[in-house]
């Protein structure tokens, strides 16, 4: 069931991709979360490289740098994920999976994590995900004690029930 779910909402967000008001949809679910305590509160923030279906976190980069915090993006490797300080100079390279990761120049514990930005396809109202197939974030969550949130479209809300190793996002910024 998952895969169909998750091959069904992928073609929604390639469909959404090309609406012309996904960017202002896009923009206005940042600035909510950037005026949230979340991020106010954050000293560090992790995100993830969105893809161009994904929302765009240009403006939460940029006022987590501003706002002098620490921002991490993860690198995905045997089954795990470890995070890695990103600064406007940081050079990416592509990943397998065809992802945006850092170079992995300073590493970032998951203990120093206040806030973590978690992608997924597809939400329900009660936080629980079906992410892009892999795992990694369920794993990394499992034991993840910050705050887990999730920048998502009202599209992406949906029912189905999580399974057993399904974690559960805290705070979802629907747009």
């Amino acid at each position: 069931m998952k895969k169909e779910l998750r091959l069904e909402m992928l073609e929604k967000l390639k469909a959404l991709a090309g609406d012309r008001k996904k960017l202002s949809r896009a923009e206005k679910i940042q600035k909510d979360f950037l005026a949230s305590t979340y991020f106010k509160e954050a000293q560090v923030i992790g995100f993830y490289l969105p893809s161009e279906i994904e929302i765009p976190l240009d403006k939460i980069f940029s006022a987590g740098l501003h706002a002098g915090k620490i921002m991490a993006a993860p690198i995905a490797k045997n089954h795990q994920m470890h995070f890695f300080q990103v600064t406007e100079k940081t050079k990416f390279n592509r990943s397998t999976f065809g992802v945006l990761e850092p170079e992995p120049e300073k590493p970032i514990a998951k203990a120093s994590l206040d806030v973590l930005i978690v992608p997924g396809l597809l939400f329900t109202e009660e936080g629980y995900r079906i992410g892009f197939g892999g795992g990694y974030y369920d794993r990394f969550l499992s034991d993840f004690k910050g705050v887990t949130v999730s920048l998502i479209f009202k599209e992406q809300l949906g029912v189905f029930p999580p399974e057993s190793f399904d974690q559960k996002i805290q705070k979802l910024f629907i747009g």
